[in-house]
């Protein structure tokens, strides 16, 4: 496979700092799931954002993305609905049929160009996640084990306690979501 292409769909968290953005991903694991927006979405259609550039030439330089995220198979987000957008200029939005609009993303260079986000859409107000289905991206180790305490002291605790005390609790093991350190 080519270097600047990657089998992975990343959806990366926006924030001020590296501790606001802990948060956001203990929020998709306690939620299960991610929550489409119209930010920056012409025609306020609802949209989880991802990009298929590879995570090691995202991060090269500093932008408004931390390197936190939820890393998916490129081929499950195309099985529910994904697909790349359209980069065209702002007046060919109106060309596009409806059910297309939503992939739009203005294409103006020099002023506006993302073509280097190389992003993917779903059109939907949310996206159900599974351990099978997600890598979680953190900088550090001690971030992804605090993913697992967040999912761990959430649900496994009450589901254990209320079980009795004389049957084991060990087939009630939730399946722990993984990550991989940036």
């Amino acid at each position: 496979m080519r270097a600047d292409i990657s089998q992975y769909l990343y959806h990366w968290v926006k924030a001020d700092s590296e501790e606001s953005a802990i948060e956001i991903p203990c929020k998709i694991i306690e939620s299960r799931q991610l929550l489409g927006g119209d930010g920056f979405v012409k025609g306020k259609h609802k949209c989880i954002c991802f990009t298929e550039s590879p995570m090691n030439q995202f991060h090269r330089e500093k932008y408004r993305y931390k390197k936190f995220g939820v890393r998916f198979e490129k081929n499950y987000i195309f099985s529910r609905g994904g697909r790349p957008v359209i980069y065209q200029p702002k007046c060919d939005y109106e060309l596009l049929p409806n059910s297309l609009k939503w992939r739009h993303v203005t294409f103006d260079p020099p002023k506006i160009d993302f073509t280097w986000e190389r992003e993917w859409r779903i059109e939907s107000e949310r996206l159900e996640i599974t351990p099978e289905k997600v890598t979680f991206i953190v900088p550090h180790e001690g971030y992804g084990q605090c993913l697992s305490t967040t999912y761990y002291s959430k649900e496994y605790r009450e589901v254990v306690n209320a079980v009795p005390e004389d049957e084991p609790s060990s087939h009630l093991l939730p399946k722990n979501y993984k990550f991989m350190v940036i």
